[in-house]
């Protein structure tokens, strides 16, 4: 599961990791920061960045490494999920497959985390 809210990863913007989790869950395209995190595209990275995910840049790169999927196999094939914007696109491309909507049911279930429960009124 993609679970981007341990410490150590509190400080990454929360609308990055929100981003994050459904480019990875829902296969919802990126804004053009984090298309070039993706895209291992340095340099448009850091000119794309906000002040808040410049300087937490080592740790998005982190998060995306050590909690993200790089490798996924699907009815389509062995796919990669970032590294380059070839990559990139092909991932983006499987929301409009639909010859097999079981795997991407499974796949959200799979990795989504649960939203916590709404708070109860008066407590």
């Amino acid at each position: 599961m993609l679970n981007f809210d341990q410490a150590e990863y509190a400080h990454v913007p929360q609308r990055t990791r929100e981003a994050l989790r459904a480019y990875f869950t829902d296969f919802v395209p990126p804004g053009g920061f984090l298309r070039a995190v993706l895209s291992n595209d340095l340099m448009e990275a850091m000119g794309r960045a906000d002040e808040e995910n410049r300087t937490t840049l080592f740790s998005i790169c982190s998060l995306l490494y050590n909690e993200c999927p790089k490798w996924v196999e699907t009815p389509w094939g062995h796919l990669q999920t970032y590294g380059d914007l070839e990559l990139v696109g092909a991932w983006l491309a499987l929301r409009h497959k639909t010859d097999h909507p079981d795997w991407l049911e499974g796949w959200r279930k799979r990795w989504c985390v649960p939203a916590p429960d709404p708070p109860t009124p008066g407590t």
